[in-house]
């Protein structure tokens, strides 16, 4: 049996765990240390996404930042009024949009040789406008040394054998880059912080529904009474703007930590709408085949399914009522 953790509350506080009476997920931030977060931020290689977007993760690991097209940016705009809304008046399990902001580049035209350039003078033709979204990360604070991440839509998917592999040999590249790193900081003076650990940063591949499957032979993933009500609950309550706001191609991001015997969840990916291209894509997939994408309560129907069927409440033992209590 394992403890659910749930990324987002309406007090913006992630449950306390029991086991030590202390937050595992503290997510309330001012203003000046989420600005402070934002301008220490590095390029991070999601995996996982079939949007090939950029992602960027701030150093303190508490914030994702995501390159969004135009077009998902205006679809975020046109459902804002209706997502603020939900957000503050209903339980959910949506991971939090902070903000989204449309960033202009300017090139200067004129470089000079100590590296400075002409800021006076800028090229209209090199000017472009990148829009991003920034987010909570879901794993924040979480050991993910020891945890199992999925993307589960309700659809049995599965990652490529081709994926898989280019992710271990990413993962190997990394670990070959370290390990010179420790050798030559240990050949050194040691006047600097040493590098970090090897499995700090490890990258952690992100499965799919038919790998969850395989992983529990097809046996669903047992949750206490209490986490897998609070579950529902949660997704039935973020159904009503789902369908509203018509967004489909959304997913549960699950992470699951069999040494801490916790499951962290929380929905990604809900900015897209049912446009006249998810359209096409649905009328173009149904004729080979299922297709991921289905009009919006047709996709939450499947997507609430699949939760039913990879999940599985379990009664409590005895200790476990005395524990909580």
């Amino acid at each position: 049996m394992r403890r659910l953790l749930l990324v987002n509350n309406s007090d913006g506080e992630r449950e306390v765990d029991n086991n030590n009476n202390t937050p595992v997920y503290e997510f309330g931030s001012t203003e000046r240390l989420f600005i402070q977060s934002l301008s220490q931020s590095v390029p991070w290689a999601a995996s996982g996404g079939k949007s090939n977007s950029s992602f960027c993760k701030t150093l303190d690991d508490r914030f994702v930042v995501k390159c969004v097209t135009n077009r998902e940016f205006d679809m975020f705009l046109d459902v804002a009024g209706l997502y603020f809304q939900h957000m503050s008046s209903q339980q959910s399990a949506l991971v939090q949009i902070l903000g989204a902001y449309q960033v202009r580049i300017n090139k200067p035209k004129k470089y000079y040789d100590d590296g400075s350039s002409d800021t006076s003078n800028y090229d209209k033709t090199s000017r472009r406008t990148q829009c991003v979204v920034v987010m909570g990360n879901v794993f924040y604070g979480a050991m993910m040394n020891s945890m199992e991440v999925f993307d589960l839509k309700g659809k049995i998917r599965h990652c490529s054998r081709e994926k898989l592999l280019k992710m271990e040999m990413a993962e190997q590249n990394r670990r070959k880059l370290l390990r010179s790193k420790w050798k030559l900081w240990r050949s050194g003076t040691r006047c600097t912080p040493p590098p970090k650990d090897m499995n700090e940063q490890r990258i952690t591949p992100v499965r799919y529904d038919g790998d969850l499957m395989n992983l529990t032979r097809g046996l669903p993933v047992p949750l206490k009474e209490i986490d897998m009500e609070r579950l529902r609950n949660r997704i039935s309550s973020d159904g009503d703007f789902f369908l509203v706001g018509e967004a489909v191609d959304y997913s549960l991001l699950v992470g699951i930590n069999a040494e801490m015997h916790t499951i962290t969840i929380g929905i990604v990916d809900y900015m897209h709408s049912y446009d006249l291209l998810k359209r096409l894509e649905f009328l173009g997939k149904s004729v080979t085949g299922e297709s991921t994408i289905k009009p919006p309560p047709q996709y939450y129907n499947r997507f609430l399914n699949g939760i039913e069927k990879y999940f599985i409440s379990v009664p409590e033992d005895e200790n476990d009522v005395l524990n909580d209590e």
